[in-house]
């Protein structure tokens, strides 16, 4: 049933250019959704996610960071298990022992999708940092980060897409002003993003008229602060640059 799927869905992983598995999840067509939720209905438990996930790393990977990207601060507070219980399909709170278990079971899938996982094995929140890290900016304040991006864009203009020195010069001036009460944890999912890909979705849809390009949700998040900024003298950036000998 899923073979086909998980197949096709590591290859585009590994060939992905985006810094976390929760923006992959436009990348599950309809069929392995439905497919998904029918198996998580018939004997829904942390036991046979964490099977399921040894299995197909990717469609059941993805599908929990996805869960998390989407959900993550949409209720105005830190709830993370609350996310990852819907995704597996239960509805009682997680022991420790499950929580133990499904972290685990999560950090094999991503050693085996090439996705390198946290360093850090014990400490405060360590297992749930594995989570947030995987899903990103939370789409809760990708409307609020698209509007930061806004007001660099007006002082200092927008980088070409394919110039990614460019693009990371940028995106450094924009995490100088993302400060509180902006989220913390949106702010640490743009710094470590080395790929420049959450600047590079804001430019896209720029380009599009402050529309998203496709019905993705990070670019549908951004959209918003389009829809309620004048955005007409954003120019193209002039960025300057080093040149060592």
């Amino acid at each position: 049933m899923f073979e086909a799927h998980e197949e096709r869905l590591q290859q585009l992983v590994r060939r992905a250019e985006t810094p976390v598995l929760g923006l992959l999840g436009t990348l599950l067509p309809l069929d392995a959704r439905a497919a998904i939720r029918e198996d998580l209905s018939v004997m829904p438990s942390v036991r046979a996610y964490g099977t399921r996930l040894a299995q197909f790393p990717a469609l059941f990977g993805v599908w929990l960071a996805e869960h998390v990207m989407l959900g993550l601060g949409q209720d105005g507070h830190f709830s993370l298990y609350p996310h990852l219980q819907k995704a597996i399909g239960v509805t009682k709170e997680l022991t420790i022992g499950e929580k133990e278990f499904l972290w685990r079971a999560f950090r094999r899938a991503m050693f085996k999708l090439g996705v390198q996982p946290l360093s850090r094995v014990s400490g405060s929140h360590f297992m749930a940092d594995e989570y947030v890290r995987q899903a990103g900016v939370p789409i809760a304040f990708a409307d609020d980060l698209a509007l930061q991006m806004l007001q660099v864009a007006r002082r200092i203009g927008l980088p070409d897409e394919d110039d990614q020195e460019g693009l990371l010069t940028w995106q450094s001036t924009l995490l100088s002003r993302l400060f509180p009460p902006f989220s913390v944890t949106a702010r640490k999912a743009v710094e470590r993003d080395h790929l420049g890909y959450y600047t590079r979705a804001f430019i896209r849809v720029h380009l599009n008229g402050g529309q998203a390009t496709h019905q993705e949700p990070l670019e549908i998040a951004l959209a918003k602060a389009f829809a309620i900024e004048n955005t007409a003298s954003i120019r193209r950036a002039v960025i300057a640059y080093s040149v060592s000998s």
